[in-house]
């Protein structure tokens, strides 16, 4: 759950570029696992920490994903065109 709204919410960003993306994509699995521990205490159940952590960490992995592949692609393009 982490990593799938994390890498929307990088490309919900209104910046593609830099710490704004980045910031988006952790902040988006940080509330979708605040939203998903709440709903689950409501439900009765214990709020999970780690639990929470782990869809943090979710979103962290797609940022860090997404800005590794883009930055391969962008040096391919500059290879592609700069031969």
């Amino acid at each position: 759950m982490g990593t799938s709204l994390g890498a929307w919410s990088y490309l919900a960003s209104p910046k593609q570029d830099g710490v704004l993306p980045v910031a988006f994509c952790i902040t988006g699995a940080t509330l979708a696992g605040v939203v998903k521990e709440s709903y689950d205490k409501h439900q009765g159940m214990t709020f999970d920490k780690k639990d929470l952590a782990y869809t943090v960490a979710g979103g962290v992995i797609s940022a860090v994903t997404i800005v590794a592949v883009k930055k391969v692609i962008h040096k391919r393009r500059i290879k592609k065109y700069h031969k």
